[in-house]
């Protein structure tokens, strides 16, 4: 819907598209998120026949896991909406900052503090977390028209 308003230069219509994707998502995931929670009930020991220990480690994983998939989701929904106007530099140069700072997160929280799985997870969000305000920070307060600022994307003969 995004690609179909941009194409008619409905510029506010593509920014309601992005509201209404983040609202719908932010809506399913409430029920997704009760039922990662209570994944414990969804996923015994017996589901695949493991030992405790392993599902103990795959619980704790979704259970810290989960809030960062929601901040990546958004993350994505906007990122889809910057590159539908061209504007892919920006996202990228995100994702090649906290890349190396993801890096230094798990070692921090899995080799220092000895978290082991949790730490990896908890590495996880925060990345997912650095990339979704950095991005939402990028398209709320620092630019209002993503459409008009193509850094180095802009093809000749448009602003």
């Amino acid at each position: 819907m995004v690609s179909q308003a941009s194409s008619r230069k409905e510029y506010a219509q593509c920014n309601q598209v992005l509201q209404v994707a983040i609202a719908w998502l932010v809506i399913l995931f409430i029920p997704l998120g009760i039922i990662l929670y209570k994944i414990d009930f969804v996923m015994g020991p017996s589901m695949f026949n493991s030992d405790p220990g392993s599902v103990e480690f795959a619980i704790a994983y979704t259970r810290t896991i989960m809030i960062g998939f929601f901040f990546e989701s958004i993350y994505d929904l906007e990122k889809k909406y910057l590159l539908q106007f061209g504007n892919a530099i920006f996202p990228m140069c995100i994702q090649f900052v906290t890349l190396p700072l993801h890096i230094f997160f798990v070692h921090i929280l899995y080799n220092s503090f000895e978290n082991g799985l949790v730490g990896i997870a908890i590495a996880t969000d925060l990345s997912f977390f650095l990339n979704f305000i950095t991005l939402h920070i990028y398209l709320t307060c620092i630019t209002k028209e993503p459409y008009r600022f193509r850094l180095l994307t802009s093809r000749d003969g448009e602003e």
